[in-house]
C-alpha cells in the first residue's frame, strides 16, 4: 500500500473514532474534497512526484488537529502527521516540509512558494464550488455548535461576501484560470441574498409606519 493510501485510511479512522460529531464542516468529507481539488491542480501544474506527495500528505492531515481542539488545530495536525510519518520511517527534513505545508493552510497565512499556493487554493476551493451554499451552511452550523459564534442571516451573508470579495484570492495559475469565474458566481449569489433581505426589511419597515 502506498503512503497516500495509508494516510487516507489513517485519517479516516482517526476522524471516525475521535472527531466530535459537531464538526459538520471540518471533517473527512472536507478533507477528501480538499485532496481531490489539490490533485486537480497538480494534474495541471508542473510539480515533481515527490512534491506532489508532500502536498497531498499535508492536506490529508491539515485538519486532523480538530480531534483535540479547533484553536491552533494546525499545530496539532503537524504533531499527528509527524508521528505518522516517523512511524513510516520518513526522514526529518521531509517531515519538516510536510509540516510547513500544513501550517500554510492557516487562514491568514500568505503562501511563499508554489507548493504552499497549491495547499491554500485546495483548502479554499469550496469558494468556487457549485455547492458553496450548502458547504457554507455546514460551517455556520459547526460554529454555532462549537460556541464560536451564532450569526443572523445578514451577518453570515455579509461575512461571506467580505471573505470572498476582499480577503481571499486564488494563487495558482490553474485556480485563477479555472475557479475564479465560479467564485464570482457565488459572490453574485450572496449579493442577491443580501439585496433580497434588504428588500424584505424595507417592506417590513414601511408596513410598521
Amino acid at each position: 500500500m502506498d503512503i497516500l493510501q495509508k494516510a487516507k485510511d489513517y485519517v479516516e479512522t482517526l476522524f471516525k473514532d475521535k472527531l466530535s460529531s459537531v464538526y459538520f464542516y471540518h471533517n473527512f468529507i472536507h478533507t477528501t474534497f480538499t485532496v481531490n481539488k489539490a490533485e486537480e491542480i497538480l494534474r495541471n501544474t508542473d510539480v515533481s512526484p515527490e512534491d506532489q506527495e508532500k502536498v497531498l500528505l499535508a492536506l490529508w492531515f491539515h485538519d486532523t488537529g480538530y480531534i483535540e481542539c479547533a484553536k491552533e488545530h494546525e499545530e496539532e495536525g503537524v504533531r499527528i502527521a509527524k508521528n505518522f510519518l516517523q512511524n513510516e520511517n520518513y526522514p526529518e527534513n521531509y517531515i519538516d516540509e510536510v509540516s510547513k505545508l500544513i501550517l500554510a493552510t492557516k487562514i491568514t497565512y500568505q503562501p511563499q512558494n508554489l507548493l504552499e499556493k497549491i495547499v491554500k487554493d485546495a483548502d479554499c476551493s469550496h469558494f468556487a464550488s457549485h455547492d458553496y451554499n450548502d458547504i457554507s451552511d455546514a460551517l455556520r452550523k459547526e460554529w454555532e455548535l462549537t460556541n464560536v459564534r451564532c450569526f443572523s442571516n445578514d451577518e453570515w451573508n455579509a461575512g461571506n461576501l467580505d471573505m470572498l470579495k476582499n480577503k481571499h484570492r486564488f494563487y495558482t495559475e490553474y485556480a485563477q484560470q479555472n475557479w475564479q469565474s465560479l467564485k464570482e458566481k457565488n459572490i453574485k449569489k450572496i449579493e442577491k441574498k443580501l439585496e433580497k433581505d434588504d428588500g424584505k426589511k424595507e417592506h417590513s419597515e414601511s408596513k410598521k409606519r
